[in-house]
């Protein structure tokens, strides 16, 4: 067992080696590198970004799940058979 390895946006020699291994990484594939200062804030966003998306795609579900429950096969996004096949893998059953 090799352990963890947590990130501190606060802790420099974390900084310093994400940013480093970030910067190797843009420059094999061409992408414009990162100063210390940038990479810091970029970290400091993610967690906003990733609790608004799972957010965003929550309340998205809800409401497809409603549409399922309302039988409103038409306005479904994704096709009917995947309800379908997600409901019988599920043992569920579909409400008419």
């Amino acid at each position: 067992d090799i352990g963890n390895l947590t990130f501190d946006k606060d802790d420099q020699l974390s900084v310093e080696f994400v940013t480093a291994a970030a910067n190797i990484r843009a420059s094999s594939f061409g992408i414009p590198m990162h100063s210390l200062f940038e990479a810091k804030g970029i970290a400091g966003n993610i967690v906003h970004a990733i609790a608004t998306t799972n957010a965003i795609i929550a309340g998205l579900i809800v409401l497809e799940a409603i549409k399922v429950l309302q039988n409103d096969a038409e306005n479904y996004r994704l096709p009917p058979h995947f309800y379908l096949h997600m409901l019988s893998k599920h043992g569920g059953v579909v409400l008419e």
